[in-house]
């Protein structure tokens, strides 16, 4: 899943807490839960292509994703009497599996390892292969549909 709809999710749990732990845990759980469905990003992470090729692949979709996710969280919090700092725990919480598994990725860092296990466990288990087309329609209108939830 992209960031954007990992944070949306993430929000949207945050909506059913006042506490900014809880929503960073229940966020970062439900990344994991989300990971599950195959979601189109397999062609990101294409290993024939070169390391350069592909980090600047990965480079452009994560700064583009977080930009898509600022305004989404901007919109969020025009609309919704919601704490920033729960706001804040429950994006974070919803996106740092995937930041983990980014700096493993790059610098192999023993102690991450388990969360990388983990992560690679939950994410896409049928090993059913999307669309990247596919993948951003379902994700946009997952989004679409936590924005209308959420506000």
């Amino acid at each position: 899943m992209y960031l954007t709809t990992h944070s949306a999710v993430g929000i949207v749990l945050a909506t059913k807490t006042v506490n900014p732990l809880f929503a960073f845990i229940f966020a970062f759980i439900a990344h994991y839960i989300l990971d599950i469905i195959p979601h189109g990003d397999e062609s990101i992470f294409n290993k024939d292509i070169s390391a350069v090729k592909r980090y600047k692949k990965i480079i452009s979709i994560v700064l583009l994703d977080l930009a898509i996710t600022a305004v989404y969280v901007f919109f969020i919090m025009t609309k919704v009497p919601l704490s920033p700092v729960i706001i804040f725990a429950a994006v974070l919480g919803s996106i740092l599996p995937d930041i983990i598994w980014g700096i493993y990725d790059i610098k192999s860092i023993k102690i991450l390892k388990p969360f990388v296990k983990l992560h690679n466990f939950f994410h896409n288990p049928s090993k059913k292969i999307l669309h990247l087309n596919i993948g951003l329609i379902g994700q946009g209108i997952l989004i679409i549909l936590l924005y209308i939830i959420t506000i």
